[in-house]
């Protein structure tokens, strides 16, 4: 390809990409916003790394304030209460259900998927022990919704907290689930089909990876809007949790 073919291709890239962002009701990019090799497309080294921020924000917004439910069990209603704060648990305590691996089957992130030198998925080494988590649920319901929570979450003791919650992290967001099954989410999906099938490239999506945990899959779950805190990065058992500075107005609701 020369210099000209070099500048036509990515002039079409960046027509195809607004296009798309344009059907989805996001503002268009410029061609510095992205970097483009001869594998892949992305902006991770970009400034704002504005593509994906406004794909990021568009499918899983971030919640900054919100009233939720806490559902959980006598004795962790008391740590809490008495402590303050909130535990963060690992991701991998959910490894059994299948969510990661489902967002990496459906949106094709085949690497994550690959096996280590151990036999074990790169992303139960590489994703799920640096990812940490508290779920919480709206506050508007059905009986029947309340219910499965009461149930799966806060059975025979069980305590549901109402909590408010001012959101300093961007990841506390609501979880998306797929319209149906194994049915990747229609504009990262869009995105990554056109460059990869029409120009021969790999879209990378820079900060997906704590993103899959916002993916649920509905036989999993009661699809009910569910909001998750996540938190990511390396951190020591004295880090792993959320203070009363982010969660306030504690209420005791059985």
């Amino acid at each position: 390809m020369n210099a000209l073919e070099q500048i036509q291709m990515l002039q079409w890239l960046l027509v195809d990409i607004n296009s798309i962002l344009e059907k989805h009701s996001i503002s268009p990019i410029l061609l510095e916003d992205i970097t483009v090799t001869d594998s892949t497309v992305s902006d991770n080294v970009k400034q704002g790394e504005r593509l994906s921020s406004s794909i990021i924000n568009k499918i899983w917004p971030s919640v900054e304030n919100a009233t939720v439910f806490h559902y959980t069990s006598k004795d962790k209603a008391e740590s809490i209460l008495n402590s303050g704060k909130i535990r963060l648990y690992t991701i991998l305590k959910r490894y059994t259900d299948n969510e990661i691996s489902a967002f990496c089957e459906a949106h094709s992130l085949n690497g994550y998927l690959e096996k280590d030198e151990h036999g074990q998925e790169k992303y139960k080494t590489l994703i799920m022990p640096n990812t940490f988590y508290s779920s919480f649920t709206t506050t508007t319901g059905t009986t029947e919704q309340e219910e499965y929570f009461w149930r799966n979450f806060a059975a025979i003791d069980g305590v549901r907290l109402k909590i408010e919650v001012s959101a300093s992290n961007p990841d506390f967001r609501r979880i998306v689930y797929p319209r149906k099954d194994g049915e990747p989410l229609a504009l990262l999906s869009e995105l990554t089909t056109i460059i990869r099938e029409k120009y021969k490239r790999e879209f990378i999506l820079t900060g997906i990876s704590p993103l899959c945990a916002f993916f649920l899959l509905k036989n999993t779950k009661l699809s009910l809007s569910l909001e998750c805190y996540i938190d990511t990065g390396v951190m020591d058992q004295s880090q792993k949790a959320m203070e009363t500075s982010t969660l306030s107005k504690f209420l005791w609701v059985k």
